[in-house]
């Protein structure tokens, strides 16, 4: 689908995943991972074994809690944004906050987080969708020192209000609802967008798989460099991936884990 351009009245608050209607930000041009000449393109096949397949639940999503210093910039860079998958119902909208020190930048960065049928790997491709996978927003350049955080609006597209981010207490539900892991450089990023524990349907409960992939993206940014602790690192169909905590090895329940016997964002 023909890329395009598209203005929004959403802002978000630094480092709180909660959005706030306040004023026009600026236009972003979604562009095809084709034009890609960071070399992301040669190696973004390999991105997909780390989206968690549809419907398997991750019990544990604080074992991937995100490290706000994974995604504070350690030089100057050109900040590109990659959509890598979806497996949602809704359509939803991913926004960003830049800060650094006492100037902000916010935004939205996908209007319609919703994958199209025309690619094969999506977890849930549909016939409206206006993503490809790999299609991505180039942010611009920011400082080293800039802290990042992303938050998305469930079914934004639609009128959705609910807003999840990294911090569980600021989600209107009180729970983890983003995973995140560092991979070649890359930090990668997967949502979870249902209200509520798994399976419950008692409302305002959404009846949620937690599955961690309704939207998937990747972080294109110079982190800053920490010596990894050896019990940071997790097998993953073969790879090695650094799980975006602090935290000393974790024992995955069966229920954590891919058909394939290792867990997956």
């Amino acid at each position: 689908m023909k890329p395009k351009l598209f203005t929004s009245l959403i802002a978000t608050a630094a480092l709180t995943g909660i959005f706030s209607i306040t004023a026009p930000v600026s236009a972003y041009e979604i562009k095809s991972i084709d034009t890609d000449t960071t070399g992301f393109k040669d190696i973004i096949d390999e991105f997909q074994k780390l989206v968690q397949e549809e419907g398997i639940g991750i019990n544990n999503p604080s074992v991937f809690k995100l490290d706000p210093t994974k995604l504070l910039l350690a030089a100057d860079h050109d900040v590109n944004i990659y959509f890598l998958n979806e497996g949602a119902g809704f359509k939803n909208q991913l926004g960003f906050s830049a800060t650094n020190d006492s100037n902000s930048q916010s935004g939205l960065i996908f209007e319609n987080v919703s994958c199209h049928s025309r690619n094969s790997d999506c977890q849930i491709p549909s016939n409206d969708g206006v993503l490809n996978i790999g299609d991505y927003v180039e942010l611009g350049t920011f400082k080293k020192g800039t802290q990042f955080d992303f938050s998305i609006i469930a079914d934004g597209f639609n009128g959705g209000r609910y807003v999840y981010g990294a911090d569980p207490a600021s989600n209107p539900d009180g729970l983890e609802h983003l995973v995140a892991y560092e991979y070649k450089g890359y930090v990668v990023l997967g949502f979870e967008d249902l209200y509520g524990p798994k399976g419950n349907a008692q409302p305002p409960n959404q009846n949620s798989d937690r599955d961690f992939n309704d939207t998937v993206f990747v972080v294109d940014l110079p982190v800053v460099k920490e010596v990894p602790e050896p019990s940071t690192t997790l097998s993953l169909l073969g790879i090695t991936v650094v799980s975006l905590v602090r935290l000393g090895r974790h024992h995955l329940s069966k229920t954590d884990c891919s058909r394939n016997g290792y867990e997956r964002i």
